[in-house]
């Protein structure tokens, strides 16, 4: 059972779907939200926060924290949305979200009624999205604008997140 792909039994529109569902969320949502952790200067203050409780030298955590932003900034300007005015950013990320929560309307899972391993990268992304209030305080209030997605994060913690305290699976 450890091998068995639960991606076989989907069809070529479900594959399809997958993909573009995917792209969305890896090459769009995901990098607004590194912006807003990175770009932003509360992103800033909360990474530097973090470090603090790290038990690490003060100067090193300066050097770190220096390090962390200089590389992510130019990740973020290579992919292109360091480019973008704040405010565009975040309407991208909206927009993500509303296609997301209309592509999975009544749908107990993002392709159908079985789970797909799109579902796992929905949900990974969900969770940063609406549990992380300090950061992702622009856009966690898009869980209240799309109860359908807050649902199928209770679903999916209660399916899977359960099994994995229990070690069941």
């Amino acid at each position: 059972a450890g091998n068995r792909d639960i991606d076989a039994g989907l069809d070529d529109e479900q594959h399809a779907m997958a993909k573009l569902v995917g792209n969305t969320l890896s090459q769009s949502l995901f990098w607004s939200m590194l912006y807003n952790k990175f770009n932003t200067h509360r992103g800033r203050n909360v990474f530097r926060r973090q470090l603090l409780h790290m038990k690490l030298f003060a100067p090193l955590r300066s050097v770190i924290s220096a390090m962390a932003f200089r590389q992510m900034h130019a990740q973020l300007m290579g992919q292109g949305i360091a480019r973008y005015p704040r405010e565009q950013v975040l309407k991208r990320a909206r927009d993500d979200v509303a296609a997301l929560s209309q592509i999975l309307g009544s749908k107990p899972f993002i392709l159908g009624d079985t789970p797909s391993s799109t579902d796992a990268l929905l949900y990974a992304m969900l969770i940063l999205l609406f549990e992380d209030h300090e950061l992702q305080v622009d856009l966690s209030s898009t869980k209240d604008m799309y109860p359908n997605l807050a649902a199928y994060v209770e679903r999916m913690k209660k399916r899977y997140v359960s099994k994995l305290d229990k070690k069941e699976i």
